[in-house]
């Protein structure tokens, strides 16, 4: 009776390893009401043809699968909020082969801003805790960006645009700039002021903030930001 207990226990144990790579080769796609989300609220979803279309939504069922997800609220978060907060991990490496985060798997969601022991004074809509892999957002901050992207700067974007600068730190960015706010709040209407109240941190990181520009208003950011726009796709003169 040893054996098949053993090998019950390993399958049971490499479970989550097994469905990752069974649904690497078979991805299925996304139901009608997430696609709706991706319609609705995901103007590169919308862009692409429609064979990338269905690379995008096999990614997004990929990327869901790599996040442990955390309510800090009685509820549980519904699969189409989740939908919702790893979007922007997609559109950031989708030319790219390998677009897994590694390293960020967890993510905590609290109903409103919150406190946390890195800024225990400020209540605040989004952070990125590299140390132990872990995003942190708030419910309300998640859906005003979706709901009315006009007037909230899309607090999940700018945190997964953090760690994807991380990954690429070997590449020489240029320096940050002040003037470069004014810039940015001409192309989006999201000025300094409206950036620094959706996140609710002292010490928001510009360079992300031109990362999020590039995903919602890349004519115009490609136009003022050059340099970086080829640095991200390894463009030359």
């Amino acid at each position: 009776m040893l054996p098949p207990i053993i090998l019950l226990a390993i399958i049971y144990v490499l479970s989550p390893q097994i469905d990752w790579f069974y649904y690497k080769k078979f991805p299925p796609g996304l139901d009608n009401i997430q696609k709706q989300i991706l319609l609705s609220g995901c103007p590169f979803y919308v862009a692409l043809n429609g064979e990338k279309k269905i690379i995008f939504e096999q990614r997004c069922f990929l990327m869901l699968m790599t996040i442990d997800f955390q309510s800090q609220s009685e509820e549980s978060l519904p699969e189409d909020f989740k939908l919702m907060t790893i979007l922007p991990a997609v559109m950031l490496k989708f030319e790219e082969e390998d677009f897994i985060f590694q390293g960020y798997e967890k993510m905590i969601v609290y109903p409103k801003a919150f406190p946390s022991p890195q800024y225990p004074n400020n209540f605040h809509h989004s952070e990125t805790f590299a140390e132990d892999g872990v995003l942190l957002f708030s419910a309300q901050a998640i859906f005003q960006g979706y709901i009315d992207p006009k007037n909230h700067y899309p607090v999940t974007a700018h945190e997964w645009s953090k760690i994807y600068l991380e990954e690429k730190g070997q590449k020489k960015w240029p320096q940050e700039e002040e003037s470069w706010w004014e810039v940015l709040g001409e192309i989006s209407g999201w000025d300094k002021a409206c950036i620094l109240q959706c996140v609710g941190r002292p010490d928001v990181e510009l360079l992300p903030v031109v990362m999020v520009h590039l995903l919602y208003f890349p004519i115009q950011t490609i136009e003022k930001f050059p340099d970086i726009y080829k640095l991200i796709h390894n463009k030359r003169e």
